[in-house]
């Protein structure tokens, strides 16, 4: 009786071992998704895996490798890491080990940071199934989708070179190219109760008695961003920065915006509200800082087209005789105001945490 017993066993096992054999490695797949698309610089995005074995048959061994390019930071915790993560190669690599049953699906998560802006993909991931005795291997490979769009950082102090709040109201800015750079609608005596940062000095000379601007309040905001993609790479990395964050200013104080740039950003009609922002946010995490033309021809098709109520924000790499021939001219042609930020103002420091770098563009002393 035992001898057929022992008989029975083998056949079974060697019947389970030639289907196993004949599997095709199509019948095991591989997907991943992500929590979101649009990622904040060194922001958590969660990736989830998903393995299926959709064959009549189980998968005993099976054995996924998830290979992650550069730039990429794990975020789990360091037990998850010395459990999971494959140190034999020199970039990030995960290695989980599965079972499957018939038409079952494997289903794991991997907590991820990027700390560079652009267009990142994850990278490629190795499905390797062995026959129901372990004695063959069968491999699959492919690369993990979907692509995520990391945006720029923001620039820390930006509020104090541009009071975003009160952009329409009290203009006190910092970091201007000439000292009188805010575009004004008339002049009035001084009372002597102005700050002296309203004082028009032009006028003042011409008139040869204390001047101060005054200002149109009765339009409606609304404002335009012209970003150049000039200078070099950290120059430009610094002008992305500023842009988003004048963008998200202007959002928060519920002021309609229109961003035109002289490269990679293109254009972005005046809008307002999340999905305007999102959409500019993915716009400057996918540029590439290439100026197409000169931020002159820029200035002068925005003032052919643009409103003359509207108030101009010019985000440059640095100071030059352009810019401030650009902003004369807005000041000739448009009855609203003009500040400009510069790029070279905002360095890029690294500051040490407990996950690691942080990168921050912050103001120039």
């Amino acid at each position: 009786m035992s001898a057929f017993v022992v008989f029975g066993v083998l056949a079974a096992l060697i019947l389970m071992e030639y289907l196993s054999v004949g599997a095709r490695a199509e019948k095991l797949s591989f997907r991943c998704t992500a929590d979101r698309e649009l990622v904040e610089p060194g922001g958590v995005v969660t990736v989830t895996a998903y393995i299926t074995n959709s064959s009549a048959l189980p998968r005993l061994f099976v054995r996924v490798w998830l290979f992650f390019g550069e730039g990429v930071e794990l975020r789990e915790d360091k037990d998850w890491a010395a459990r999971y993560r494959d140190r034999g190669y020199p970039s990030l690599c995960i290695r989980r080990k599965l079972s499957l049953m018939p038409h079952t699906t494997a289903v794991f998560k991997v907590r991820l940071s990027f700390s560079e802006r652009g267009v990142h993909g994850l990278g490629r991931y190795i499905l390797e199934s062995g026959d129901f005795l372990g004695l063959r291997t069968l491999q699959n490979a492919g690369r993990m989708e979907p692509e995520l769009v990391v945006t720029a950082q923001r620039a820390e102090g930006i509020e104090d070179a541009l009071p975003l709040s009160g952009f329409l109201g009290d203009h006190s800015v910092r970091r201007l190219l000439y000292e009188d750079p805010t575009l004004i609608v008339g002049t009035r005596d001084y009372s002597g109760r102005e700050p002296m940062r309203s004082i028009s000095w032009t006028q003042t000379a011409i008139r040869g008695k204390l001047m101060v601007r005054t200002y149109d309040h009765t339009a409606e905001p609304s404002a335009v961003i012209l970003a150049d993609l000039g200078g070099n790479q950290e120059e430009k990395e610094a002008v992305l920065a500023l842009t988003r964050s004048v963008c998200e200013g202007l959002q928060q104080a519920n002021v309609p915006y229109a961003l035109f740039s002289d490269g990679d950003l293109f254009k972005t009609e005046t809008g307002l509200g999340q999905a305007h922002l999102d959409y500019i946010l993915e716009r400057i995490g996918r540029a590439r800082p290439t100026e197409f033309s000169s931020f002159r021809e820029l200035t002068e098709r925005c003032l052919t087209e643009r409103d003359s109520a509207t108030d101009w924000i010019l985000i440059v790499p640095g100071r030059s005789e352009e810019i401030e021939s650009c902003l004369r001219r807005i000041e000739e042609r448009s009855g609203g105001f003009a500040v400009a930020l510069f790029g070279e103002d905002w360095m890029l420091a690294e500051s040490e945490g407990e996950e690691g770098s942080i990168w921050k563009l912050r103001p120039a002393s």
